[in-house]
């Protein structure tokens, strides 16, 4: 019996958002392990960060796992969207204590916000108000 495949045919958007998303879950993942431009840079997360950081990448995993299962992800979206503004914000408010040392982790941030702005404009009916 031959393997069933999908026909991907017509459906060229999803198929950019899919480039997009793994774009930035490869951007993510070289912030997480500081890996830019090939060499390897020293990051020391705060504390007062890594919980928020941790919310943040939990709920955009759910949106992702979510989108996956072929479910409605507005609620995904709108709980990731909280959870990144939490993180942002303990970002701004910890940027006075080393600001070289937050450039990788608000990098972090800008990654999780543009994948989840990239799935609620293709994935949300027009004229859903939302943040992005």
């Amino acid at each position: 019996m031959a393997p069933e495949h999908e026909d991907w045919a017509g459906r060229r958007h999803e198929l950019a958002l899919l480039e997009n998303i793994t774009f930035y879950i490869r951007d993510l993942s070289e912030g997480a392990h500081c890996r830019h431009l090939g060499r390897a840079l020293e990051l020391r997360l705060q504390a007062e960060l890594r919980e928020p950081l941790s919310r943040c990448l939990d709920a955009t995993a759910d949106v992702l796992r979510a989108w996956e299962e072929g479910e409605i992800i507005s609620a995904n979206l709108d709980s990731a969207n909280d959870d990144l503004a939490a993180f942002t914000s303990a970002v701004t408010d910890s940027r006075d204590t080393d600001s070289a040392a937050l450039t990788p982790v608000a990098a972090v941030a800008l990654d999780v916000q543009r994948l989840l702005a990239a799935l609620r404009h293709r994935l949300c009916p027009a004229g859903t108000n939302h943040p992005d």
